[in-house]
């Protein structure tokens, strides 16, 4: 009869437990990146209509105003009137978007604007993976950043400075 070793035992069993660990955390990261790539990916080809129907309208006065910095108008919704109605730091966050789009057509800016806008709140996310990563388990964090990352494209990334206000807290 074979005796086993209790200790050899606790080994395997942890080398095991790494392994489904690492495994589900592979998973949760991989279909998360996919389904965030395919998000950016169906900003620049859905049409015009679809995209203005995902952000709110304040967001385009943003839009506008910093198009029109862009241009040389300075803070101006009409490029007549001089206006400060605005969150002043994602207003200067949107102004390096606004001169590399100030050339193009007027619906590339919100789409690069909301792409810039994604990268910010994966920045956010990831700032927060890092400061609770000494308290949660890999597979619940990785979770909880895939949940964060999915429903904050949907409830964040919407032209306002909402992204920005995550990353200040």
């Amino acid at each position: 009869m074979k005796t086993e070793d209790p200790e050899q035992f606790g080994r395997d069993l942890t080398s095991a437990r790494h392994a489904v660990v690492t495994a589900t955390g592979a998973v949760i990261a991989g279909v998360t990146a996919l389904l965030f790539l395919s998000y950016l990916v169906l900003l620049f080809i859905l049409p015009s209509e679809v995209i203005a129907n995902l952000v709110p309208d304040d967001a385009f006065y943003y839009f506008n105003i910093a198009r029109n910095f862009a241009k040389g108008y300075g803070f101006s919704f009409d490029a007549i009137n001089p206006t400060n109605g605005f969150q002043p730091l994602w207003m200067y966050l949107l102004l390096p978007v606004a001169y590399l789009t100030r050339a193009t057509p007027v619906e590339v800016f919100p789409r690069v604007a909301l792409l810039y806008q994604s990268l910010l709140l994966v920045l956010a996310v990831v700032t927060l993976h890092l400061a609770l990563r000494r308290w949660c388990d890999a597979p619940v964090l990785l979770l909880s950043d895939a949940i964060a990352i999915l429903l904050g494209l949907r409830l964040f990334v919407n032209g306002m400075e909402t992204t920005v206000v995550l990353l200040t807290f």
